[in-house]
């Protein structure tokens, strides 16, 4: 959910963090990049917002340089 509008075919840049009990050792930090390919208007708590479908097209994992 986003609060500002984006339109489909929007390019988006990602970055999560996977913590220590997914990855069973350190915290791995992944970016990721990729298109907006739907978006949903929503009402949610009385505001209006966006509800966006993205596919990720490239990741790389950065292992140990993940900050908690």
């Amino acid at each position: 959910m986003v609060d500002q509008g984006v339109p489909a075919g929007s390019n988006l840049d990602i970055m999560l963090t996977l913590p220590s009990e997914m990855t069973n050792g350190d915290d791995v930090l992944v970016k990721a990049s990729g298109k907006i390919v739907r978006v949903e208007p929503r009402l949610e708590d009385g505001n209006e917002r966006q509800g966006v479908a993205a596919v990720i097209e490239r990741y790389d994992i950065m292992r140990g340089t993940a900050t908690a």
